[in-house]
């Protein structure tokens, strides 16, 4: 299905918890010299007008950026994602939130390069005016899951995978789950992270369960939840394999400090713990 787009929903929490977790892995992984592939399965368009109809009609970016803006200074975690929203914009301003290809593009160096799958004509058209001067970037108009499957391994050893569906299908959770596991038997050293969302039907335990059964080591379950939050989505979770050295003591007090900010009149809760 191709109805989702993100521009709706760019910038609300489930964005600050993800992509704070995506700069502090990118950040760890260029402690070493050696080069790394990154791989984007489902990149979007690349950059959001926080201006335009779409991010109005919600206003979720009021309750996600907007609002842990203030506290981009409390924590190093916050400090790479900070630099990153505040150099797609103007000083003072916020009209525009980077997505994960833009964060990539900000955190790679030249030795780097990075595969990004987006399936949606219009979002892929967008992608490509925006990185198609950068040649560290390969866009593939293709089905994210399929080509992760595909390309790996790389040429290059080294390398990390975001993988973001939109979970319109009911079988993403599982399709995911599946690939992520095939994937890992190709390309054993790189670092996957995966995102989903928390939902009152749960569908997510079909994801975690297939993970968990896996015989993959050092699976890492980030979540920050909103239990009053009401209707809809009412957290937002993250899986790291692989994850770098420091990635889970970072990503942990940021979650605190965004848990705190974005949810502070409902009780916001951040957790982690290893699945295996």
């Amino acid at each position: 299905m191709l109805s989702y787009l993100h521009g709706f929903h760019a910038g609300n929490f489930a964005d600050v918890h993800k992509h704070t977790a995506l700069c502090v892995a990118l950040h760890l992984m260029k402690r070493k010299e050696k080069p790394f592939t990154y791989i984007d399965t489902h990149a979007g368009s690349g950059l959001y007008n926080l201006t335009n109809e779409q991010a109005l009609k919600t206003g979720e970016f009021n309750f996600g950026i907007k609002a842990i803006r203030p506290h981009f200074s409390s924590c190093e975690a916050m400090t790479l994602y900070g630099k990153v929203i505040d150099g797609s914009n103007d000083e003072g301003d916020l009209t525009a939130y980077p997505g994960s290809p833009l964060i990539a593009r900000t955190s790679l160096r030249q030795q780097d390069q990075a595969i990004l799958c987006e399936l949606h004509p219009t979002e892929n058209g967008t992608l490509n005016r925006l990185l198609k001067r950068d040649k560290r970037f390969h866009i593939h108009k293709r089905d994210g899951l399929e080509a992760l499957i595909a390309l790996t391994p790389t040429p290059i050893k080294r390398g990390m995978v975001m993988i973001d569906p939109s979970y319109e299908i009911k079988s993403d959770y599982y399709d995911t789950a599946q690939t992520v596991i095939a994937a890992y038997k190709r390309w054993p050293g790189a670092t996957y992270m995966i995102w989903y969302p928390l939902l009152p039907e749960n569908r997510h335990q079909t994801l975690l369960e297939g993970l968990a059964r896996s015989s993959i080591p050092a699976i890492l379950k980030s979540e920050l939840t909103c239990p009053q939050k009401g209707r809809g989505m009412y957290g937002s979770g993250l899986i790291a394999l692989n994850p770098p050295y420091g990635f889970k003591e970072a990503i942990k007090q940021a979650g605190l400090i965004m848990a705190a900010v974005l949810f502070d009149a409902h009780k916001g809760q951040y957790s982690e713990e290893f699945l295996t």
